[in-house]
């Protein structure tokens, strides 16, 4: 849920005037976690890949909450199916 809130407040707040490798490090993480097709069905796996790809265009940031608000539902689910898990920590990553 941190990944989706970082990116929805460096839009909705910032524009996205902060943009760096962070948040594409952010995106992939998302990506990597809520394309998995043992908790996802193909639509809704189709439709996350969307709104991420969606986030990606920096340049056009998106300054609606339903987007990020669908991300963060898919965040439940997976935590829902898999309890909390430790992850490694990513150095590169500012945010």
């Amino acid at each position: 849920m941190r990944a989706v809130e970082k990116l929805r407040t460096e839009a909705l707040d910032n524009g996205n005037m902060n943009w760096d490798e962070g948040f594409e490090i952010l995106l992939k993480y998302l990506e990597s976690k809520l394309t998995d097709r043992k908790v996802y069905s193909e639509a809704t796996i189709g439709e996350t890949q969307n709104n991420l790809t969606r986030l990606e265009n920096f340049d056009n940031p998106y300054l609606k909450d339903d987007l990020y608000d669908e991300l963060t539902d898919r965040v439940v689910e997976y935590f829902n199916f898999y309890g909390s898990q430790s992850h490694t920590l990513n150095i590169n990553l500012k945010r």
